[in-house]
């Protein structure tokens, strides 16, 4: 699957999250394809989170709530693109590994990838059409 192509159907596992409009994710998906819909998911919710820290709430909610949000963009990525389940890790690492997602923190994330699977060079490839 391209990132860059509409995506028709997210599932139906998507968490409640108040800072997550997931109609207007799927909407955006089917419309525009799963990474821009997914950036424009994290803007939105960015901005929600400066307006909510201008009106008072503590800076470690809104860490937790911004890494949380990441956490289930990057799900829904996960399945969308159709990544394996099992064999394959994504881990958190940096500052998001630590729960202190910033605003204007990078993601630092690490694969990792049970030998099993194959050489190096061919789980890359597996997976090139998939990169970001």
């Amino acid at each position: 699957m391209n990132p860059f192509e509409p995506v028709e159907d997210l599932g139906d596992d998507l968490v409640d999250n108040p800072l997550l409009d997931v109609e207007r994710l799927q909407a955006a998906t089917a419309d525009k394809g799963l990474l821009p819909a997914l950036r424009e998911s994290l803007h939105a919710a960015t901005a929600r989170l400066d307006a909510d820290f201008r009106a008072g709430r503590t800076t470690g909610e809104l860490l937790r709530a911004r890494g949380e949000l990441v956490d289930q963009l990057l799900c829904t990525a996960w399945r969308a693109l159709q990544l394996p389940e099992s064999g394959m890790a994504l881990v958190a690492v940096g500052g998001y590994g630590r729960g202190e997602l910033h605003p204007s923190s990078d993601i630092d994330l690490l694969i990792l990838i049970d030998e099993e699977r194959g050489t190096p060079e061919r789980t890359s490839t597996s997976l090139e059409p998939r990169a970001v």
